[in-house]
């Protein structure tokens, strides 16, 4: 469903808008979870080197619940805050990934790479927080209360 919702440069990652609204609405456990399955689901339909979705998912899960415990809360400012630098440190991983194998396909300078993270991660930061007010809706819907992550 990804590459139907890809508009020129800006390529939305539902997975990991999923990873922090479950992260920060459930806790570690179940983030780490959907940013395992996810991840490595993700990694195996794509060219990406094998592991680099799955870790940097997992790291972008870890970095959510230190930033949920070091607030005291989760909400809404942090999905989205969490969502866009998520997305940041994701293309760092998939970057890292693709430089160790022979280095074709990143952008050769910095403003290049910059224009093709920016937009991503301010995209990926708002589905974040949709998802988020989704997640906490559902969970108070059905009578579970939200994790303190």
């Amino acid at each position: 469903m990804a590459p139907l919702l890809a508009t020129g440069d800006l390529r939305p990652n539902l997975i990991l808008a999923a990873v922090v609204a479950v992260t920060l609405a459930f806790g570690l456990g179940p983030g780490a979870t959907w940013a395992f399955v996810g991840g490595l689901t993700a990694n195996l339909l794509t060219t990406d080197p094998l592991g680099t979705i799955p870790l940097g998912l997992l790291a972008v899960a870890g970095l959510t619940t230190l930033a949920a415990r070091g607030l005291g809360r989760a909400n809404l400012p942090l999905a989205l805050v969490a969502g866009a630098l998520g997305s940041l440190v994701l293309d760092v991983a998939s970057f890292a990934g693709v430089l160790l194998q022979g280095g074709a396909g990143v952008p050769p300078d910095l403003r290049g790479i910059v224009l093709a993270v920016l937009p991503t991660a301010i995209l990926n930061g708002a589905l974040a927080g949709g998802l988020f007010i989704l997640a906490r809706a559902v969970s108070s819907r059905f009578g579970r209360e939200p994790s303190l992550v």
